[in-house]
């Protein structure tokens, strides 16, 4: 599985860093159990999908909301920094967001990313990055090394064959 997806996306995976779980959400919830303690929070956008902020507080973790500002649904970059701070673990992004289909420009993902790095460099410790496995690679090489990427088969056809 490994070699597949290096070969298929053009990023290094090592096959211990892979774990094959049914479904999307069993990825975040298992992403989430790895990454924080009780007592830290995790950003997530607003509107979500629906299990997010069960699936934070199931880890232990307090969720902090982010609203996205409709019709546009545009990353507010600046309301996430505002929502960082000494107990952040991580963020869930997706693009396309989902249930939105928002696609976010890579400009606005590198200063997300520029962001979490500053907020770890802060703090001393690492935000992580959780969201469908493309953010990753339209981002910084930092932020894709701080990712705990969701790569679910279904999402990458139905992208596929918008994108044909």
């Amino acid at each position: 599985m490994a070699a597949a997806l290096t070969a298929g996306l053009g990023v290094g995976f090592a096959a211990e860093n892979v774990f094959l779980t049914r479904g999307a959400g069993g990825a975040i919830a298992l992403a989430l159990s790895t990454v924080v303690d009780p007592g830290d929070e995790v950003v997530f956008l607003s509107p979500p999908w629906f299990f997010y902020e069960a699936m934070i507080l199931a880890s232990g973790a307090t969720p902090v909301r982010v609203r996205l500002e409709p019709p546009a649904f545009d990353l507010d970059v600046d309301a996430i920094i505002a929502a960082l701070g000494p107990r952040t673990r991580a963020i869930i992004v997706n693009t396309p967001h989902n249930p939105t289909g928002r696609i976010y420009p890579a400009a606005t993902l590198r200063r997300l990313a520029e962001a979490l790095a500053e907020t770890a460099g802060r703090y001393g410790r690492p935000v992580w990055v959780m969201g469908y496995f493309r953010i990753c690679l339209t981002a910084t090489d930092e932020m894709v090394e701080r990712s705990l990427p969701v790569f679910a088969r279904a999402i990458e056809q139905a992208k596929s064959s918008l994108n044909a």
